[in-house]
This record gives structure tokens, sequence and C-alpha cells, in this order.
């Protein structure tokens, strides 16, 4: 009995179970028994809260991973975008500052390429992005 009172976890009781009466023994197991029970329940809560919660956090991950690819595109794609908004404005200047055709403005769509039309030679430029 004394190495049965070593082995239980916590602190001791008050009163040992061998100085109990059998009723109140009784009483101490159902306590043991339920308090047992509840503690195999949480754990099992706890290790499916777990389980969701580093599914949760994969799948975001793997949306964070997307998102970023996405931002890396766009900024590729801005700044192709600006690279051609600037060889259109050098095209431009150039026109005016050979005083012809300054009436003729730059034709840009910037859809999926950018297209360039240049005022004093008429020639198109186009820019894949």
């Amino acid at each position: 009995e004394i190495l049965n009172l070593q082995m239980r976890p916590g602190i001791k009781p008050k009163r040992l179970d061998e100085d109990l009466g059998e009723e109140e023994l009784i009483i101490r197991e159902r306590k043991r028994k339920s308090n047992k029970e509840t503690a195999a329940k949480r754990r099992i809560e706890f290790k499916k809260t777990v389980a969701m919660l580093e599914s949760t956090m994969a799948n975001l991950e793997s949306e964070n991973e997307s998102i970023e690819n996405e931002v890396a595109m766009l900024k590729t794609k801005i700044a192709r975008i600006e690279a051609a908004l600037i060889l259109s404005a050098e095209i431009r200047d150039l026109s005016i500052s050979s005083d012809t055709a300054p009436d003729k403005q730059d034709n840009i769509s910037v859809e999926n390429d950018v297209s360039v039309t240049c005022p004093s030679c008429s020639r198109k430029l186009l820019i894949k992005l």
C-alpha cells in the first residue's frame, strides 16, 4: 500500500485510502475515475484542436505563398509597363524636339502587351508583358 501511494501523482491526500471508511473510499475512487475520464477527453480534444490549427496553418502558408507569387508577377508587370511608358515618353520627346507631328499622341494600350506608335515615323513598337 505504501508503494501504491508513492506511485500516485499529485499532492498527498489529507487522509490516506486505508484510513477511509468503505463508503468514503468508494466516493474517492469514483471521483478519481471521473477525473481520469475527463482528463482523457480533454487530451483528445486538445490533439484535435492542434491538428485543426496545423491544417489551417498549412493552408494559410500555401495561400500566402500563392499571394507572394502573384505580387511578384504584378511587380514584374508594373516594371514592364513603366518601361513602356518611359519609352513612349522618350519617343514623344524625340518627336517634339524634331518638330515633326506635334499634334499626334502616343497610342498606348496596357492590357497584356504595350503597343507604342511613334508619332514621327508612325512605326508601331510592341512590348510583350
